[in-house]
């Protein structure tokens, strides 16, 4: 199994920056998303796609301005529908974005539902993310993690699935680091 990073090569620095990140599994985040769009319109009465969407930018970003995904894949045409739009907001608005992967960009949703309105965003990770493929390196990082026991130890997210309470409006991201 191959494994692809992903990260914005630059960011802005402001005053208003956080020095927080935020270490989350990727499905988990965008269940967290679409959770915070409904909550933006049902509770807070917002209208407007757009006047939503910064919203939810806005209550990602104060958690943390580092944002840490753990298996990043897109399974769901909600999510591939809005991931264009979501990524561009929080990468203007500063954020750093760290990602890890099964696939590369382009193998991201291969197969889904109108896959062709969801190419541009693919387009878009390739020119503005640093893509690094590990499926060219000689060693197998899994394997050093597991001390050698031939066993795959994977990357560790922090947290658990308790971090992520969908319940909790306090903490949509759950856990968050210094």
């Amino acid at each position: 199994t191959s494994t692809t990073n992903y990260h914005s090569s630059s960011h802005s620095s402001s005053s208003s920056s956080s020095p927080h990140q935020q270490k989350v599994h990727f499905h988990k985040f965008m269940l967290d998303v679409h959770r915070q769009m409904h909550l933006a319109q049902t509770v807070h009465g917002i209208r407007g796609s757009d006047a939503v969407l910064h919203h939810v930018l806005t209550r990602i970003l104060q958690k943390g301005r580092i944002l840490c995904f753990d298996e990043f894949q897109v399974t769901d045409v909600a999510d591939a529908l809005l991931l264009r739009r979501l990524f561009t907001g929080l990468v203007e608005r500063g954020a750093v974005v760290v990602a890890t992967s099964n696939r590369s960009p382009r193998e991201l949703y291969k197969g889904g539902l109108q896959r062709e309105l969801f190419v541009p965003f693919v387009d878009w990770l390739e020119e503005t993310l640093v893509v690094v493929g590990m499926w060219d390196s000689e060693v197998d990082y899994r394997l050093v993690m597991s001390g050698g026991r031939g066993v795959a130890g994977g990357v560790s997210v922090s947290g658990n699935d308790s971090d992520y309470d969908d319940d909790d409006d306090s903490n949509p991201h759950g856990r968050v680091h210094e």
